[in-house]
This record gives structure tokens, sequence and C-alpha cells, in this order.
């Protein structure tokens, strides 16, 4: 077993399959202490397969894995798993959230294209945000989707930004309780009533630091642009 350091945590984890140890290589440090510890058994293999049915164990292996350790972050160390695609521009993470196959990952490539090395990806998938004195932290993680997109750091989360299809480019403020039910739908949480409460309180402290917004927009180049001025000049009509 090895020790890694995910989101400012260093977590000992058991890895049996080849897949698992690829994926978490680059966050593997050298610190013999560890603030928790992940092994995965059997049943664990098993809830994931009943949970989607059609994939290796090592890709169960890795899911139950990031079950368990963003469960233990959720309960323990004041953060949330997304799923989402994040960015950097200019020292201030932007998270963009939307269900699968609306476009996150094409939306935040129109970004590099456009702002190129200003730009960085922080992870394409499933990035972590924790409050850390009273600050939210957006992490890199090991699990960066199919485009395998993202890297190891991390950045002050500024603004989460729901992306919704039209043919149009617009966006519109959204303040935070108009937000909550988006964000829960966004983060992965035990589907018990202690996982609803906790998540719930680590959104709303969150949503207290940062800033909504609701995006309508095509592929096109100009898409990036629209987000761009909501975001940092609070302009919200092309």
């Amino acid at each position: 077993m090895a020790v890694y350091r995910i989101a400012d945590l260093n977590i000992k984890i058991g890895c049996n399959g080849n897949y698992l140890k690829t994926l978490l290589k680059s966050y593997i440090c050298d610190s013999k202490i560890y603030d928790f510890e992940v092994i995965t058994t059997e049943e664990d293999i098993q809830n994931e397969r009943k949970a989607a049915d059609g994939f290796t164990d090592e890709m169960y292996e890795s899911s139950a894995v990031l079950r368990k350790i963003s469960e233990k972050i959720l309960a323990d160390y004041n953060g949330i798993l997304f799923h989402g695609a994040v960015i950097e521009y200019k020292s201030r993470a932007y998270l963009f959230c939307a269900p699968s196959g609306t476009g996150k990952t094409t939306h935040i490539m129109l970004w590099k294209k456009s702002l190129k090395n200003d730009v960085t990806i922080i992870n394409g998938d499933k990035p972590f945000v924790r409050i850390i004195d009273n600050v939210p932290i957006v992490y890199g993680s090991p699990w960066k989707g199919k485009e395998n997109l993202g890297t190891d750091v991390s950045c002050k989360l500024d603004a989460i930004v729901f992306v919704n299809r039209c043919e149009q480019n617009f966006a519109r403020p959204l303040s935070p309780d108009e937000s909550l039910f988006r964000l829960l739908s966004s983060t992965a949480y035990p589907k018990n009533a202690f996982g609803r409460l906790k998540a719930i309180d680590i959104l709303e402290k969150i949503s207290d630091k940062i800033k909504f917004v609701d995006l309508f927009c095509n592929t096109d180049d100009n898409a990036y642009y629209t987000a761009l001025k909501a975001l940092t000049e609070g302009i919200y009509e092309n």
C-alpha cells in the first residue's frame, strides 16, 4: 500500500489492479503519515457492479476507491466531490456543471483554444472542493474523465457555472438559493439522510463565498467569451 496526496490529504490506498495504480501514479507521495486509509473488498466491487454493469473489476475497484474517498472527505474534511469540469484563469477557478453529454468538456476546451496558456485545466470530470480557512478551494484529482484532462493543482473557487445547450449564447446570474438543488445533482454524497444533510451543509458554505452563473451556449468559438464576460465583468448579454 502507498500513500497518495489528494485534495491536500494524505490517503493510504490499497491497489490491486493496474488500472487504479496507473490512475494514481502521479499523486503518490513519500510520506509515511496519512490522514486515512482506503481498502476495497469484493463486496465493494459487487456493489459498484450493481450500480453500473458492463465494466471490468479493475474499473469497479477505481470507482469504489473514489466513492470511499469522497464519503470520507464529506464526513470529516469539509469537502465534496463534484461531477464537473474546472479551469483556472488568472488565479481564479471556474467550475462548469451539467448533465453528462451536455458539453462541459467542449466548453472548457473553447477556453483553452482561445486563451491558450492563460488557462489551466484543473480537472475534466471529478474535482474535489474543500473549505479551507473559510475559503472554497478546488482540487484536481486522479479521476479526470475519458479525455484524461487535468493536473494535480489547486485554486480558490470563484464561481460555478451551470451549462445549458442553446442555439444562442447568453448568461444570467443565479442566487445561491436558486442553485442549491442543481448543486446537489452535480455532487456525490451518500443517498441517505445524513449524507444529504452533510452535502447541503458543505454546499451552503461554498455558496456563501462564490458566484453562480446560468450559461446558455452553443459550441461556437465565441461561446467561451459569453461566459468570460459574465464571470469577470458581470456582463450577461452579448
